[in-house]
């Protein structure tokens, strides 16, 4: 992913007939990260949570088998 971004910044910095708009170049980027950041936290969470949410099922059902 950062390459493929690397490459298009040299691009379009390399291609002189049209000017590149800075601006939105760096909004369109930090959107993509923020998204990108996002997923990552989700992912985080989906590991750690997922374990422990699946012990507390278990030990839900262990206690109602055995009560």
């Amino acid at each position: 992913m950062f390459k493929k971004k690397i490459d298009e910044a040299f691009d379009a910095v390399k291609d002189q007939d049209h000017p590149v708009d800075e601006e939105n170049f760096r909004t369109t980027m930090e959107e993509e990260m923020e998204r990108s950041d996002f997923l990552a936290m989700v992912l985080g969470a989906y590991k750690f949570f997922l374990p422990l949410f699946l012990g507390i099922i278990l030990l839900v059902v262990l206690i109602l088998s055995l009560g």
